[in-house]
């Protein structure tokens, strides 16, 4: 029970002045401090009911116009939760009784009002206890609410973290796929590369053929560098930035890319001549622009136009996404199509992996999430710009470069390779066609080759004291022996060996090579090839 007030405020519906002094006189001598307004009608009482709230109602039942039973009626339709208690000279049993149900809390005849100062403060004690235990069950609701608003944020969360976990099982999942695709695959590339290069060597420069072959040529590279890109979105291929300029990466991919948009899509490029360079892995950056073209392209299956525009820009907008890159020069590259269009969720949510609007089956949500990865990767940011039905402009910024002084030459050599003397290289590759391949270019190269399909003959002749082996030519990924291992054991037999090894997907193994073996990634060319085997002869490591 809460602690009574010092003062009690008293409403008297009462059309009797002396009458009304005379109920407040019972009162204050039976102790209790008295503050009261009389009222004799319905308006008064409704007045001082809405602006001066009392504790507590007495109501005398012989008013002519204005009885106990209106008042009790007016007092109840208010909601209050005030003590109503009648106080009549005269008053049958059965109107008594009538008023209680109606609601009246006690009643008193004024020849007994002795009656009438226990009635008050018991029905005060049981309002202030009513009002209490409201005040005690919505403290109880609120806390009750509060707890169950937490439940629900701990159940979001929970299922948050489920989700990011089945993300990142997906991805462990697609980079073990990945992983065994590309180490297959790159050695397919490599035997369609090698015997192409092998055909246009014995071409003319002028055979009709030429120009096939050397688009099946150019086919094989990108397809190498599409399965460069599948191995750094699933983290298990480092990138290899590089000074690269935007406008002959567009120009290289343009034919690719108006075959992916389809003829029901009006596609144009805009490029500004003489734009500065950006730092990034060439893959990566060809992988921005096609994820951006085929996520515009979904988003228009009615047809609209798609454009391509590379500009320079000397800010990024503070609405960019990522951290701003430290540069005073940035260069832009812009996809803007007139597609549906994104909502604010929608645009959120955009660069989240495996989310997508589309339908089953119809989009694995991972496009701007790699656009993403990549743009944050080369220090740069992206803005979004877009509404439902109105299309959207997507605007990446990277950090401008210096134009290098001589460009290298292709697969990052810098040079014709030096011829071989007759070097004696030893090539160890599971792969019947990969050998072949090595040992012919190898060959034509001025080294003496020799050529195993396991590690276990691979030991076998380079502890042949008989053979005198220059180099060995190893591949990472094969049976047998583990690589760190096999490395050990022919270094303790041929100290002086020099070793490169090759693969198309290294994985783990890279961390358990020695440091300082240079590796070779399928699919080569021979001038790669080549240049490597020179350069660990000359340099004498390992």
């Amino acid at each position: 029970m809460t602690d009574e007030p010092d003062q009690i405020r008293l409403l008297l519906v009462e059309d009797s002045e002396d009458d009304a002094v005379l109920v407040v006189n019972r009162l204050r001598r039976s102790g209790l401090r008295i503050d009261y307004e009389r009222v004799e009608t319905a308006d008064g009482m409704r007045d001082a009911l809405r602006h001066r709230p009392p504790d507590i109602v007495i109501s005398d039942n012989g008013m002519p116009s204005f009885d106990a039973e209106a008042a009790l009626h007016l007092l109840r339709s208010t909601g209050q939760d005030i003590p109503f208690i009648v106080v009549s000279g005269q008053i049958g049993e059965e109107s008594a009784t009538a008023l209680m149900r109606a609601g009246a809390h006690d009643f008193v005849l004024k020849d007994k009002l002795a009656r009438l100062a226990p009635a008050v403060q018991r029905e005060l004690r049981d309002a202030w206890d009513r009002q209490e235990r409201r005040r005690t069950e919505a403290a109880l609701r609120t806390s009750e609410e509060r707890f169950r608003l937490v439940e629900v944020e701990a159940a979001e969360q929970r299922r948050e973290l489920e989700r990011q976990l089945h993300q990142a099982e997906r991805l462990d999942s697609l980079g073990q796929l990945a992983g065994g695709v590309a180490h297959d695959f790159n050695n397919i590339l490599g035997v369609i590369s090698g015997y192409t290069g092998f055909v246009l060597d014995e071409l003319g420069p002028d055979h009709p053929c030429r120009p096939d072959l050397e688009n099946i040529e150019d086919a094989a590279r990108r397809a190498a560098a599409l399965t460069r890109q599948l191995l750094i979105f699933s983290r298990l291929q480092p990138s290899q930035p590089e000074v690269v300029d935007l406008n002959e990466v567009v120009g290289q991919i343009e034919r690719l890319l108006r075959r992916t948009i389809g003829e029901d899509i009006e596609f144009g490029i805009d490029v500004e001549p003489g734009l500065d360079c950006v730092t990034i892995d060439p893959s990566r950056l060809e992988q921005i622009i096609m994820n951006l073209v085929v996520n515009a392209r979904a988003a228009m299956p009615e047809g609209g136009r798609l454009d391509i525009r590379t500009a320079s820009a000397d800010r990024v907008p503070a609405t960019a996404i990522g951290a701003p890159p430290s540069s005073e020069r940035f260069v832009c590259l812009t996809v803007t199509d007139t597609g549906c269009g994104m909502d604010e969720e929608v645009q959120r949510r955009a660069f989240e992996p495996f989310f997508t609007t589309r339908g089953t089956g119809q989009g694995s949500g991972l496009g701007l999430a790699t656009v993403y990865g990549a743009v944050h990767e080369a220090a740069g940011a992206i803005t979004v710009d877009s509404a439902p039905g109105a299309g959207t402009r997507i605007t990446v910024y990277l950090p401008a470069a210096a134009r290098p002084v001589t460009a290298a030459a292709p697969d990052g050599t810098t040079g014709a390779p030096g011829r071989g003397s007759g070097e004696r290289i030893l090539v160890v590759e599971d792969d019947d066609d990969i050998r072949a391949i090595s040992r012919r270019l190898l060959t034509r190269g001025g080294y003496t080759v020799a050529d195993v399909a396991t590690r276990d003959e691979a030991l076998r002749l380079v502890q042949d004291d008989d053979l005198a082996f220059d180099l060995m030519l190893s591949d990472v990924i094969m049976p047998g022996m583990p690589v760190l291992e096999f490395v050990e054991t022919v270094l303790r037999a041929r100290p002086s060996i020099r070793i490169v090894f090759m693969s198309g997907y290294t994985a783990d193994s890279d961390r358990r090579l020695p440091e300082g073996v240079p590796i070779v990634n399928k699919p080569f060319s021979r001038e790669t090839l080549l240049h490597q085997i020179r350069t660990t002869l000359n340099s004498g490591s390992r």
